[in-house]
């Protein structure tokens, strides 16, 4: 068994691993605890404890340490990559707030350049004659004897059905409501 060297790949990926043998009532416990670098990820490797006798460690440890030493390091590799990863993320969103803040900077200036002190606004609004209600999208008021229909803002004369023109909807007539409407 070439126990030292199954350890070679993870301690050279920068892995140190702690072996302790203690006494388990008539049988050996071995346990294993990997201590990785510190990482920003927050993972961590798995610790392992074999309880056996002398004999059965003897026999299935090399299987054994096998697997577990290869799932170790793609756990650690796992780990690096993670961390170049973070790395470039934020490099990234860095970067990114300073071409927003240059871009805003220059948003700035560029405004500051025009006309120092005066302050730009947008065009006055004619102002709307409330005291006839509300009014449609123009201010243009009904003639004498017309009504407004208030969905259209189309003008009819007065007396006239005023509504969708025969889609369904209720028209109501001067002064009455459509009996379908009780």
């Amino acid at each position: 068994m070439n126990l030292f060297q199954q350890f070679a790949p993870l301690v050279a990926a920068g892995v140190s691993i702690q072996m302790k043998l203690s006494a388990n009532g008539q049988n050996m416990q071995l346990d294993l605890i990997p201590v990785a670098k510190e990482n920003k990820a927050g993972i961590t490797l798995t610790p392992k404890a074999l309880v056996a006798t002398a004999a059965e460690l003897d026999a299935q440890l090399p299987a054994f340490l096998e697997s577990y030493l290869a799932t170790q390091l793609t756990i650690s590799g796992l780990i690096e990559q993670s961390q170049a990863e973070l790395k470039a993320a934020e490099d990234a969103a860095k970067a990114l707030a300073d071409q927003a803040k240059a871009a805003a900077a220059t948003k700035t200036a560029g405004k500051a350049a025009t006309k120092p002190g005066v302050i730009l606004s947008a065009p006055a609004k004619k102002p709307r004659d409330m005291s006839a209600g509300l009014m449609t999208g123009d201010d243009d008021e009904p003639g004498e004897g017309e009504a407004t229909d208030p969905e259209s803002g189309s003008t009819q004369e007065a007396g006239q059905p005023v509504g969708a023109g025969g889609d369904g909807v209720a028209t109501a007539t001067s002064g009455s409501l459509d009996a379908s409407l009780f």
